[in-house]
């Protein structure tokens, strides 16, 4: 009876462990496609801007999003691409932009864009730096890319 409690409650550390280490991991791994369009500098479509530190997207942005999808529903990818200011330490940044991604991907998935085209990435502070400024809004946001297809 001792023994067999002992395994339990080393599987359950170990589960423990294995969820922590998950948990680590980005929820969504980075696209090809989007990430190379990002990279090569294709223009945003659309940028949705984000006070510090919050995920919350504005009235106004809710509304441009909303017309995009109209545009975006027969796409074949919409890259949701998360950036943050340098506040803070650079893991917590990475999954901050990636949590706002996911929400823009979430208004634009509620507005009629299929969720299978939709793909959410983290960029973290990888792009846009503005003058050396840490607080600079315009490094907090989510820019949507339409990524052109080869043919």
């Amino acid at each position: 009876m001792r023994a067999r409690l002992l395994l339990s409650a080393v599987a359950v550390a170990a589960a423990a462990v294995l969820a922590g280490a998950a948990a680590a991991t980005p929820a969504r791994a980075q696209d090809a496609e989007c990430d190379s369009a990002a990279r090569a500098g294709q223009s945003a479509v659309l940028s949705v801007y984000f006070d510090t530190g919050k995920t919350d997207i504005k009235p106004t942005h809710r509304a441009e999003l909303q017309r995009l999808a109209r545009e975006a529903k027969y796409q074949v990818k919409v890259c949701a691409i998360g950036q943050a200011d340098r506040q803070g330490n650079a893991d917590f940044n990475r999954r901050l932009a990636l949590k706002r991604a996911e929400a823009v991907a979430e208004v634009l998935a509620q507005a009629g864009v299929p969720r299978s085209v939709l793909v959410a990435s983290s960029a973290g502070e990888a792009f846009g730096h503005f003058g050396g400024n840490a607080k600079v809004m315009q490094e907090r946001r989510v820019d949507i890319l339409l990524p052109r297809r080869k043919e």
